[in-house]
C-alpha cells in the first residue's frame, strides 16, 4: 500500500525519517558505518533532512562525536584534570551509575556527556566529574 504524504509537518518528518533509517541500516553495514538521519525542516511542500555518519569499531562501539571531542580536547577542559583515558570510565553520583561518553564542546557549564546505566544520557560539569571520582 502506498502512503501519501501531501504536507511535510513535524509527524509526516518523523515518520520518512524512520523510514530511511531503516532503508540506510543495509548501507551502513555493507560499509561499517552507522548511518542515521539527524534533525531537519518541514513547511508545506518543501522539506530536508541531515544525516549522521559514525564509524563503527572492529569491537561494534560507535565512535561518536562527541567521543572524539572527549579524546581530542578533555585537557584543555579540564585545565589537565582528566585525559583521553576517562572515556568510558564509569562513575557513581547521587546513587546511580554513569559511563563518561563524550564532551559536548558548546556546553560551557556541563561539557561531560555521560549516559545513566539505564540507558539515559546526561551532563555533568568537569566539577562534577572529579568529585565523583575521588
Amino acid at each position: 500500500m502506498k502512503n501519501t504524504i501531501s504536507n511535510l509537518n513535524r509527524a509526516s518528518l518523523d515518520l520518512v525519517a524512520l523510514a530511511i533509517d531503516e532503508a540506510l541500516a543495509s548501507v551502513g553495514e555493507k560499509y561499517g558505518l552507522q548511518i542515521a538521519t539527524g534533525g531537519g525542516t518541514y513547511g508545506g511542500s518543501n522539506g530536508s533532512l541531515k544525516l549522521k555518519l559514525s564509524v563503527v569499531n572492529a569491537d561494534g562501539s560507535v565512535v561518536t562525536e562527541e567521543a572524539q571531542c572527549f579524546k581530542q580536547y578533555i585537557g584543555m577542559y579540564s585545565n589537565g584534570r582528566m585525559t583521553p583515558e576517562d572515556l568510558g570510565k564509569t562513575f557513581v553520583s547521587k546513587g546511580k551509575t554513569y559511563t563518561v561518553i563524550g564532551l559536548m564542546s558548546r556546553a560551557k557549564k556541563y561539557p561531560i556527556l555521560a549516559q545513566r546505566s539505564d540507558g539515559s544520557k546526561f551532563k555533568f560539569s568537569v566539577d562534577g566529574y572529579c568529585a565523583a571520582t575521588n
